[in-house]
């Protein structure tokens, strides 16, 4: 059985870690964003496509990204539960 709260407390932590982390790599080196970015697609040039941001959108999408994934970990978990018996 997982805990509903633990679950979705580390899935939106982790998200935003991850978050922040690519950020910064884009911030400091662009080309190995673009590198990181890119080998996820198959090489496939979407990097390119990722749209410069404020400081603002920035903290704004880390927001609605981590709330998101609290919610997806809370639902996920409570899922997973009700299988589980």
């Amino acid at each position: 059985m997982l805990k509903e709260k633990a679950w979705a407390n580390a899935l939106a932590v982790t998200t935003g870690v991850v978050y922040i982390a690519f950020y910064v790599i884009d911030m400091v080196a662009a080309e190995m964003f673009a590198f990181i970015f890119n080998a996820n697609a198959f090489g496939a040039d979407i990097a390119s496509l990722v749209p410069e941001m404020s400081f603002g959108s920035f903290v704004g999408i880390l927001v609605t990204v981590v709330i998101t994934a609290w919610i997806m970990g809370y639902i996920w978990a409570k899922v997973y539960n009700k299988f589980a018996k």
